[in-house]
């Protein structure tokens, strides 16, 4: 129903920040939810505000000064890794004129409102605090470094933008799933794989998928690369890679995979790869997927 849906503190940003997203988004013809405060009663998220998260691509977190205050706010961002966990949704946290590691840690203004909570509505915070931990660590973007990384907006950045042409990207990323009416037991093998891959551990991880032709081993891989993908700062999926090694070389091979998950067009040609590429990317928690 939505292409994205705004998450945000309405007192902070409602007549600045995410008016100006929701004209950029509304130029580019991308249908987004942004609530009408007058239809919020209470603290709990109505069903209307629910459906509207559950049917949404992509979910916009607004992280501003005052937003840990709002109950509405962090019972929406609940509701929205819900739906990450479950229909793998894309979550890209912005952060306004707060620092990532005082929303991460909890520190400062965020600080101060979860103790504040904590006195009225303590069987809930902690499920908050996770949430917005959860959030916080996602992958936003950031164009000063042309790369994949947090968004952050300082007080003394005077030029607020937003990357359209990421969320356009995302969009497509998101309309591109396979369809898995039809196919018998995918799902409890994609709940297999995913479980191998240990998400939550900050390490490099190798999985393989082995076994006779036609059971599926592509499917799943492109199912569970497409839930998981928008978590990963750089992403590569390569095809048919034992048929381009033999015909154009490792190497070649190689180059595809860093220029697909760089997000440009090198050309490196050598079995060594430059310093300045590889540090960019031992900087990036990137995703590659090569099939056959």
């Amino acid at each position: 129903k939505y292409e994205v849906f705004l998450n945000f503190r309405g007192k902070d940003t409602r007549n600045g920040f995410t008016s100006h997203l929701a004209a950029a988004l509304h130029r580019k013809q991308i249908q987004f939810f942004i609530d009408d405060e007058e239809l919020r009663k209470g603290d709990e998220i109505s069903p209307a505000f629910s459906n509207a998260i559950q049917n949404s691509d992509i979910s916009i977190v607004i992280f501003s000064k005052d937003y840990a205050s709002s109950k509405w706010c962090l019972n929406e961002l609940v509701k929205i890794l819900d739906s990450k966990k479950m229909n793998g949704q894309i979550v890209i946290p912005v952060f306004y004129q707060v620092d990532p590691s005082d929303v991460r840690k909890q520190k400062g203004s965020f600080g101060e409102a979860f103790i504040h909570l904590e006195n009225n509505f303590a069987g809930k915070v902690k499920k908050w605090r996770d949430a917005v931990t959860e959030a916080s660590n996602l992958s936003g973007y950031d164009s000063t470094e042309s790369r994949l990384c947090l968004l952050f907006w300082s007080g003394n950045k005077k030029c607020e933008f937003f990357p359209l042409p990421y969320i356009s990207k995302k969009l497509e990323d998101a309309s591109d799933l396979t369809d898995l009416d039809g196919f018998v037991g995918l799902n409890s093998r994609i709940e297999d794989l995913k479980s191998l891959l240990r998400l939550e551990l900050h390490d490099v991880r190798v999985i393989g998928i082995w076994g006779m032709g036609g059971i599926g081993k592509t499917t799943i891989a492109s199912v569970v690369f497409h839930q998981i993908s928008g978590d990963f700062q750089g992403k590569c999926f390569m095809r048919n890679v034992r048929d381009e090694s033999n015909k154009k070389g490792v190497v070649h091979v190689r180059d595809e995979v860093i220029c697909e998950v760089l997000e440009e067009n090198l050309k490196i040609g050598t079995s060594i790869i430059p310093p300045r590429i590889q540090k960019r990317l031992q900087l990036m928690k990137v995703l590659i997927v090569l099939d056959d």
